[in-house]
């Protein structure tokens, strides 16, 4: 009888933990999925080109991840975290202000995610931000300089060693990244979304720097239609 309960403890607990893999894999994917749609809905207009999300937003995603999967992992896990028994402690002689702070927090954070996106149009580009989530206007003039290439370095959680990268440059020092896509219209290639808008926007005569010098050894194993978008991105300077 008592193998037989051992047996059901045992199940229960591996239960347990496939279920919470399975939140845990599901729920960022899912909220990530539900806030693109939201944002693509509010954010963005039907004669859009291109949007894009600004480059702090997966460092953000993963911090709003972690600050809810460590106390889930832990309450579930039988040896705690020490680290995570005095913090348990401390909210629990703290409850209210502790998850109005926790609640707060990720409020903030998922403003911030929500409201940082840039929309190109064909005439037009709208930044959107935590202080005017309306959206400013710029127009194709306001583009001071276009910087394109791939990262020479890794920075942990903000950028990969290789990464491409398409930063359009506003006269008031506003730059936005292309690569962070959020959506393309009619959900159309990417890089040849990118192919067209790098034409208009280098037909504008302003100065466009292209850092490539490591093309090669970071992108040889990328598909050769898509290497050859990017390199034509890189070789179409004025």
């Amino acid at each position: 009888m008592s193998f037989i309960k051992a047996i059901g403890r045992i199940s229960l607990k591996i239960f347990k933990y496939i279920l919470l893999i399975i939140i845990l894999v599901t729920l960022p994917i899912l909220s990530w999925f539900i806030m693109g749609q939201i944002q693509a809905l509010i954010l963005v207009p039907d004669d859009f080109i291109m949007w894009a999300v600004g480059d702090s937003i997966p460092t953000l995603a993963l911090f709003l991840f972690m600050m809810i999967a460590y106390p889930v992992i832990n309450f579930t896990h039988i040896k705690k975290d020490q680290t995570f028994l005095k913090a348990s402690n401390l909210v629990k002689r703290h409850k209210k202000v502790s998850i109005t702070a926790f609640l707060g927090v990720a409020m903030i954070i998922g403003y911030y995610m929500f409201t940082n996106a840039s929309v190109i149009s064909s005439d037009k580009i709208v930044t959107h931000g935590f202080f005017y989530p309306q959206g400013k206007e710029y127009s194709y003039s306001d583009i001071k300089a276009l910087h394109t290439g791939t990262y020479n370095r890794t920075i942990p959680f903000i950028r990969d060693k290789g990464e491409f990268y398409y930063i359009i440059e506003l006269n008031n020092g506003k730059k936005i990244n292309l690569a962070n896509i959020g959506g393309v219209k009619d959900h159309r290639d990417s890089w040849l979304t990118f192919m067209e808008l790098d034409q208009v926007f280098t037909e504008l005569d302003v100065v466009k720097n292209v850092d490539a010098k490591n093309f090669d050894s970071h992108l040889k194993n990328l598909d050769p239609l898509y290497r050859g978008r990017i390199q034509n991105i890189f070789e179409n300077v004025k």
